[in-house]
């Protein structure tokens, strides 16, 4: 999905990609039922990417499985302000 440049500071790519992985996780998984839910996923979340920083090799740079990560958890801080904040 195309957006209008509406994100200068993070820029379209980026909110195309966290967009993309909302999307999914709202299509594959129902709502957040509480905040102590929403909030067990986003820890979850970033959980599992602290094990890929500790993971990695400061000789390899690849960091694509960070990226891969933080993205699943800004994703999972959204669907918390769009399931637990907004829809209360």
């Amino acid at each position: 999905m195309s957006y209008p440049t509406y994100a200068p500071t993070i820029g379209n790519e980026l909110v195309e990609e966290l967009d993309d992985a909302l999307a999914k996780a709202i299509a594959k998984h129902k709502p957040f039922n509480s905040p102590h839910e929403g909030w067990a996923v986003c820890f979850e979340e970033l959980d599992e990417l602290w094990d890929e920083v500790r993971a990695w090799q400061p000789t390899t740079d690849d960091l694509s499985k960070m990226r891969k990560e933080a993205i699943h958890l800004a994703a999972m801080a959204l669907r918390f302000i769009k399931d637990v904040v907004e829809a209360r």
